[in-house]
């Protein structure tokens, strides 16, 4: 509660961004259409650090809510980060059970709660194929599944 009482009560919001190096470019769900002629580019790869003493890494997949600019005060509280902007993301997780769509099948049916995380934490775009009820992520930094037209 005390984070929250001192975060900006207002936030720029921005609808797309493009991953350096003119790789891919990503919109927020709201942002891309409905039609089912364009790519749907708002659902994305995550790589997340857990962990104080066992760092590990955590792969995740999920739709790309929002992109927030955050300016933080100089409040001691942010310690090294005071007086910073941060670009955050909202993102909602596909239950995947932590697999890692590069070395294996990664399939869900749903989703889990929102998360917001530092936008540096996106790695690209990743594709959906829906088959019997579910979702399979294609992540085309791979060699395990490429697509193949």
């Amino acid at each position: 509660a005390v984070i929250v009482a001192r975060l900006p009560t207002v936030m720029a919001l921005w609808k797309k961004v493009r991953i350096q190096n003119g790789r891919d470019s990503i919109r927020m769900h709201s942002a891309t259409r409905s039609s089912k002629k364009q790519r749907n580019s708002s659902y994305v790869r995550v790589n997340r650090v857990n962990g104080a003493l066992h760092m590990v890494q955590l792969v995740q997949y999920g739709r790309l809510e929002k992109i927030l600019v955050c300016s933080l005060s100089n409040d001691t509280q942010w310690l090294g980060l005071a007086g910073k902007t941060l670009l955050l993301t909202l993102i909602r997780p596909c239950q995947t059970e932590g697999r890692d769509a590069t070395k294996e099948e990664a399939r869900y049916s749903r989703n889990l709660a929102s998360i917001i995380t530092d936008l540096r934490n996106v790695k690209g775009v990743v594709g959906r194929v829906k088959s019997r009820g579910e979702w399979t992520i294609i992540d085309r930094r791979s060699s395990f599944a490429k697509p193949a037209f």
